[in-house]
């Protein structure tokens, strides 16, 4: 099947996309917002089919959507006087890397420094939700929490050391299924982050919870 490493992912982002769709009612309001960062990764992996020549561009814009979304749906489980400090250092660091990445090397040219700096901020940002909710007085999320901070932290750890090592790897003796690693990576973190939609739900933590985190 051509269309596999497309076709296994997005079949993973619907699962989260439903998980979170019936589940919506006990998740935090931030949290809601990964049903639009699955609808995108859907629509970003069909057009990249349907237009070829622009994969690049389209990845480029997804990754900018993508980290975003990804850092600004953690900011209901964060209950701390720095979060905003965190969260705004995250979110113009990789803005400003985006930024520059795409000036000087063109929108045609796909961002790798941008992947790894964003990578590294969603990674930071969810270590930090974490740990907020494992230390905290109210533990309440701290299990769906842990599942979808996991699923987060290993596809971009994962994919952080997969590019970086994409160009010792691109040789006849590398087996096809190491090249198809970025694949499985999403389609686990989709089924986790599905998979925590549903403890949100076992918890029972009300989608009236505030953006403040109070």
């Amino acid at each position: 099947m051509q269309h596999y490493y497309v076709i296994i992912p997005v079949c993973c982002a619907i699962v989260a996309i439903i998980a979170c769709l019936i589940n919506r009612r006990w998740l935090p309001v931030s949290v809601q917002m990964l049903l639009i960062e699955a609808a995108l990764s859907i629509a970003s992996d069909i057009t990249s089919i349907m237009n070829p020549n622009h994969t690049n561009i389209i990845f480029n814009i997804f990754m900018l959507l993508d980290t975003l979304l990804l850092i600004l749906a953690s900011t209901s489980l964060q209950g701390s006087n720095i979060k905003y400090k965190l969260k705004k250092f995250c979110l113009l660091a990789f803005s400003c890397v985006w930024l520059a990445s795409v000036a000087v090397f063109g929108i045609n040219t796909f961002a790798n420094f941008a992947f790894a700096v964003g990578g590294l901020c969603v990674t930071l940002d969810y270590l930090y939700t974490v740990f907020l909710n494992e230390t905290g007085d109210d533990r309440k999320l701290a299990i769906p929490v842990r599942m979808l901070g996991f699923a987060l932290i290993l596809y971009h750890c994962g994919t952080f050391t997969f590019f970086i090592a994409l160009p010792s790897l691109m040789n006849d003796s590398t087996p096809e299924y190491i090249l198809d690693i970025n694949t499985w990576l999403d389609s686990i973190k989709y089924l986790l982050i599905a998979a925590s939609f549903y403890l949100f739900k076992r918890y029972h933590q009300p989608s009236q919870i505030r953006l403040d985190g109070k």
